[in-house]
């Protein structure tokens, strides 16, 4: 057995090689684009990027930067308004204008529940379930994705303008069971492969919200 000054001694080594290692080489943010953002946001152009650096920020617009992952930005606990949007702009030979984001993962934003924002249209993104809990989404934007699945926003009651167009979406009635919608509310669905006089669409138009279901159908989806 090490005499205890022995153990003691090599836990202080390891927790400060750890510590150290932390502050110069690692930062919480790896995406060069996203980190890129954040530093500008904050003010903070050397050292490591870490937790207490992010806190406070209250709102980001980070459209057209290249973001692929979005790690890091669950340390915004006090985020309230986010936007990612990839925008259709184009340049006269067709070519997009920019460099898009293609974040296809929204799980750390599972742990924003500040969010009252959001707004991530035009990414490869499929699954909404990372949203289940922020109840406090007032608007929430999911154009131009690929979602299939709405079941998650079934609890979202605090939402006044919920953006699906041009999605993958076959059945809305998770929005049927969301009691929170209803007059003043709106609903963008255009552009879905479903059935545009759905007994759903019906509910929901009963119960006051103005729903957009132009240039639906019950073709198959197509990949966006």
């Amino acid at each position: 057995m090490r005499p205890l000054f022995q153990v003691t001694g090599l836990f202080l080594l390891a927790a400060a090689t750890q510590i150290f290692g932390l502050a110069c080489n690692e930062s919480v943010v790896p995406d060069r684009a996203l980190q890129g953002e954040l530093r500008e946001k904050t003010g903070k152009w050397a050292g490591s990027l870490m937790p207490a650096d992010l806190a406070g920020i209250r709102e980001l617009s980070l459209p057209q930067v290249g973001i692929q992952s979005l790690e890091g930005l669950q340390h915004c606990a006090s985020l309230e308004e986010l936007t990612l949007t990839v925008p259709e702009l184009q340049n006269t030979c067709g070519v997009p204008v920019g460099v898009n984001n293609q974040i296809n993962n929204l799980a750390v934003l599972a742990q924003l529940r500040a969010l009252r924002t959001l707004k991530i249209e035009g990414n490869p993104i499929q699954d909404l379930s990372p949203l289940a809990g922020l109840t406090r989404l007032e608007i929430l934007a999911v154009d131009r994705c690929r979602v299939q699945d709405i079941t998650p926003l079934q609890a979202l009651t605090a939402l006044r303008y919920l953006g699906l167009s041009r999605n993958h979406i076959l059945d809305i009635s998770p929005l049927v069971e969301n009691g929170g919608l209803g007059p003043g509310d709106a609903i963008d669905l255009s552009a879905n492969p479903l059935d545009p006089k759905a007994e759903a669409v019906g509910k929901l138009r009963a119960r006051g919200v103005a729903l957009v279901v132009e240039n639906c159908s019950t073709a198959p989806p197509q990949n966006v």
